[in-house]
């Protein structure tokens, strides 16, 4: 799935450099359809993030799948895991960069360790 970025509905921060967490992708009826795949955090906000993972050709991205987030390397944001869906990717050479709403907004902005 390639598609132009929607309009936020949040403003972002960006990140520099902070601990990478792990995405897995899921089916609609909650089954993991992915391994824990390692993302670095590009921008935050309340309401999502934007990802960079490396190119897994087997990966079927679609726009409105759910995943689950581990968290656990950025204890800031008050959860071990986050749900939410995939809004948007771009693929470029190996890379993947992924658009995602969480399904439940953060109550504040997490200050991410690096």
């Amino acid at each position: 799935m390639t598609s132009s970025q929607p309009e936020r509905r949040q403003p972002r921060d960006a990140i520099e450099i902070c601990r990478p967490i792990t995405l897995q992708l899921l089916g609609d009826a909650g089954e993991a359809l992915s391994p824990w795949l390692p993302a670095d955090i590009l921008d935050v906000s309340v309401g999502g993030l934007c990802l960079l993972i490396s190119e897994d050709p087997a990966l079927d991205l679609r726009q409105g799948m759910p995943l689950r987030l581990d968290v656990t390397s950025q204890p800031s944001f008050g959860q071990a895991q986050i749900s939410g869906q995939l809004r948007w990717c771009l693929r470029s050479g190996l890379v993947v960069t992924l658009g995602l709403v969480f399904n439940e907004p953060l109550p504040a902005l997490p200050e991410l360790e690096s």
